[in-house]
Formats: C-alpha cells, structure tokens, sequence
C-alpha cells in the first residue's frame, strides 16, 4: 500500500490534468485511440470547473440579434458578459 505523500512513478501514454469538460473529452478520444490514459484532478471527480459553471458555452450563436463577435470577444476577454 503506497504511503500518503510519497511521490510514486506511473507510467502513461497520455497524461490529463483536469477532469472538465475538455480534459474528460480528450481522454476518451487518446483512450479510443488505443493510448494508456492518466487523469488528475485536484479536487473530488464530480467537482469539475465544467459541472460548477452549468456546463455553458460562452459562443456567439446569432440566434439574438445583437449577438456579433465585435461585441462578444473584447467583453469576454475582459472576463464579463458583452451584453
């Protein structure tokens, strides 16, 4: 049994920090691929950054008529809403 707080070696094919939306999303496709696949997570597995915003995307859809990338991107790279 491994002792708390000593570091261990694993070998992997893939390694994936982060178990959101996009890190869950890449280790299927490298496991479907055939690759030995690692996950790490800092925190619980069903505590991700993905589940805790609602799982959105911030995209612009045109389904409202003021929704233009001219106002979308500069707001959301200030990290605020466009609109």
């Amino acid at each position: 049994m491994p002792v708390p707080n000593e570091p261990r070696v694993e070998r992997t094919d893939v390694l994936v920090i982060g178990t959101g939306g996009a890190g869950l999303r890449a280790a299927i496709e490298a496991h479907d691929r055939g690759a030995q696949v690692t996950l790490v997570a800092k925190g619980l597995a069903r505590a991700t950054h993905t589940r805790m915003s609602g799982g959105r995307y911030n995209v612009v859809s045109g389904i409202v008529a003021d929704d233009h990338t001219d106002i979308f991107f500069p707001g959301y790279s200030r990290g605020r809403r466009s609109h």
